[in-house]
């Protein structure tokens, strides 16, 4: 059981990220090396997670902090916590990617943070930067060699997430990647390939459906809910 110091200690912590005090957090380390370990309770939807001193400065886009925290020992894949597996299990990297913190981002992976780790979702950083439409660190991704296609629970690419989150840039740079232009996602809605996915985008997505003709895309594909290609699918929502 974590002592009433150390609970005092991390919830200085938490306040000193907050604020993004960095001499008060250095103090803080410097007294207690230990709390780069030391989990904070953060109040969720579904209940009270437990997060490190790393995943608030990385969710805050603290990159000084971050930095601070990483070289005073703080575990850089260290996952927050959930007494379920249903929930959490975010790295600090997912939490950066999630709200577009470049600069974060390029030290964790500067300091090699694994890329492909994924989250109680089965989500990476790379599938939600997709959504969100970050590019940059998208492309940061891809330059540094890990997987494009994962796979959520959702059955869900980061491919599809780009194409339903009306981010053309985005996915086009994936199918340049050699994303899996043909991946079927189960749900949501089920049997969709990108191409259906661009079909139900309208105009916005025109030239990502064309990029993906271009490499190789199935167009005789059709959706096992309405039996249809595409091509079809477009046409009945014109």
């Amino acid at each position: 059981m974590m002592s009433a110091m150390r609970e005092d200690q991390a919830f200085a912590m938490d306040q000193a990220i907050e604020r993004g005090d960095e001499a008060a957090l250095a103090q803080l380390l410097h007294d207690e090396p230990r709390l780069t370990g030391t989990p904070i309770p953060v109040v969720r939807d579904w209940g009270e997670e437990m997060w490190l001193g790393l995943h608030r400065a990385a969710e805050a886009g603290a990159v000084s902090l971050v930095r601070l925290l990483l070289d005073a020992g703080a575990s850089i894949d260290a996952r927050t916590r959930f007494r379920t597996p249903m929930h959490g299990r975010a790295t600090a990297l997912i939490l950066a990617s999630q709200h577009g913190y470049s600069e974060v981002v390029d030290l964790l992976l500067d300091r090699h943070a694994a890329v492909d780790l994924l989250d109680a979702n089965h989500r990476s950083a790379l599938s939600y930067a997709a959504q969100a439409g970050h590019a940059q660190i998208v492309g940061r991704f891809i330059g540094v060699g890990g997987g494009v296609d994962p796979v959520d629970d959702q059955g869900r690419t980061p491919l599809h997430w780009a194409i339903a989150g009306g981010h053309a840039g985005v996915a086009i740079d994936l199918i340049e990647a050699g994303a899996d232009v043909d991946h079927r996602c189960p749900k949501e809605p089920g049997g969709y390939t990108p191409l259906h996915r661009c079909a139900t985008q309208g105009e916005a997505m025109d030239a990502v459906a064309q990029r993906l003709k271009q490499a190789g895309a199935d167009t005789t594909l059709r959706d096992p809910r309405f039996d249809k290609t595409a091509a079809e699918l477009e046409a009945s929502n014109a």
